[in-house]
């Protein structure tokens, strides 16, 4: 009967252990999980910020071109783009072919700190017809190997409005907007409405 009463203690004790050998695992797994998870959110607000900081320079680089520039500046700005640049989409309506698209060198851009240059970009696109003072950038940064999330890849994007000079000054009315009456909208002359932008 002792020797029953052992064998059972025993196996209860063993089990118990066993029970709590696998809580205590689970629960180490878990805080770990939490913990890369973390430092993967971390990471990725940190190639976020930089990402934001890259397009907040670009945005500027852009502002003063055209101020320094003058009524030359698009012209001059727009004469490297090439349709390759452009997303696949980059609009609903992806076999028109209106869409401006340019990569911005990153030579004239002072890189943030911690920024992988090989694995760094500004996309600039623009509708041509429909709204080219209406300028999408696309900042999309990898964070570089000094970095403890080293390989993150972030991508931020703004809007931003510029000045365009057009040539000509001819109205065409078939390129006008359906369902708005010309007549009813102040145009001014050289703008791209008028050019039949």
């Amino acid at each position: 009967m002792k020797s029953q009463l052992g064998m059972a203690t025993l196996m209860t004790t063993s089990i118990l252990l066993l029970l709590t050998s696998m809580w205590g695992w689970l629960s180490f797994k878990s805080v770990m999980a939490e913990t890369t998870r973390s430092q993967h959110q971390l990471f990725a607000a940190q190639a976020l910020s930089l990402s934001e900081s890259l397009l907040e320079t670009a945005i500027t680089y852009t502002e003063n071109f055209y101020v320094q520039n003058g009524s030359a500046a698009d012209a001059i700005f727009w004469r490297n783009a090439m349709p390759q640049d452009c997303p696949n989409n980059p609009s609903s309506n992806p076999s028109s072919n209106t869409w401006q698209c340019l990569n911005l060198s990153l030579t004239h851009l002072p890189l943030p700190d911690g920024v992988d240059s090989s694995n760094a970009q500004i996309k600039l696109l623009r509708d041509l017809r429909n709204t080219p003072h209406k300028v999408i950038l696309i900042s999309e940064v990898t964070l570089n190997k000094a970095q403890a999330g080293a390989g993150s890849r972030a991508t931020a994007q703004q809007a931003l409005l510029i000045p365009v000079n057009a040539s000509g000054s001819a109205f065409n009315p078939a390129l006008w907007p359906q369902g708005i009456q010309p007549m009813r909208v102040q145009r001014l002359t050289g703008t791209w409405k008028n050019a039949g932008y």
